[in-house]
């Protein structure tokens, strides 16, 4: 079925790319930290039908769209215990904040082998000691909560991280940015080595944003190809990555509530998430 011309047409987005503030303070509280940036406003629209669409059209809300990082240890049962959550809002200036937890107990009730873990961490990894921290660990959910209480988007790197988020939020808004072919942390410091100052959720953080919005300038070409794919196979031999670029109309128009039930798992936040998406979901169905 292909997509009528007014319907794209009338489905528009913003990139909001840029940074003014140029602070960094850190101590043992907070972090908020900042790089330059001059990518331009870009302001578009798709003007064709699926099968020959010319120009970028994509859906992330830059208003309420966020990159976060969170770094830890392991508690005895392997359970990820929360240390540091970095975070950088996409259209709020390219600041980073950093939020420290206390511990949830002494690092003396970990077993030897987790003990030696968190050791290692600390001096290796994220450089975050076991008794750092200023915000008790019973109140880290309410925290986190608070945050995001109005985020419509959460981009985090590794699935672990995203589903960890999700349940602390109790809401499904968080993806894996693996799912979009994210390079590993390594690679992405070779291609933005000006993004390496600060702590390390901080860095990381940076180089994700930055890579992100990278992603999204290439829009144009991947929205064309992802609504030639819906038209020309359905949405059910599209690919995760694929489907993260289809605009929401051209769904509205071409997928029945069977097809977006069957295919559920596979729709990014942004989409499932969506008032008239959700709304064409079988209402037994779980995700």
């Amino acid at each position: 079925m292909l997509i009528d011309n007014n319907v794209i047409n009338n489905h528009y987005y913003n990139y909001y790319y840029y940074c003014n503030i140029d602070f960094f303070n850190i101590n043992n509280h907070a972090v908020r930290y900042t790089h330059q940036s001059h990518t331009p406003d870009t302001h578009t629209s798709l003007h064709s039908t699926c099968n020959q669409a010319t120009s970028h059209l994509h859906s992330v809300n830059m208003t309420s769209t966020y990159i976060i990082d969170i770094q830890g240890f392991r508690g005895n049962n392997k359970e990820f215990i929360l240390k540091s959550l970095a975070y950088s809002k996409l259209n709020d200036g390219n600041y980073v904040q950093q939020i420290i937890f206390k511990p949830p107990y002494d690092i003396q009730q970990l077993i030897s082998k987790r003990r030696h873990e968190a050791h290692y961490a600390s001096n290796n990894l994220h450089l975050i000691q076991w008794d750092d921290g200023f915000i008790k660990y019973s109140d880290m959910e309410e925290t986190v909560q608070s945050l995001f209480t109005h985020v419509r988007e959460i981009y985090v790197k590794g699935l672990e991280k995203a589903t960890f988020l999700n349940n602390i939020l109790k809401r499904n808004i968080c993806m894996d940015m693996d799912i979009l072919h994210c390079p590993n942390l390594k690679t992405l410091k070779l291609y933005h080595p000006d993004q390496l100052q600060g702590p390390v959720a901080c860095k990381q953080v940076s180089l994700l944003r930055q890579w992100f919005k990278d992603l999204l300038s290439k829009s144009s070409s991947l929205t064309n190809q992802s609504v030639n794919s819906l038209n020309e196979y359905g949405l059910d031999f599209l690919t995760p990555f694929e489907i993260f670029f289809l605009p929401i109309p051209c769904i509205l128009q071409s997928c029945s509530s069977e097809i977006l039930t069957r295919n559920i798992r596979k729709l990014p936040p942004k989409i499932r998430n969506n008032a008239f998406v959700s709304n064409l979901f079988d209402k037994n169905s779980h995700f």
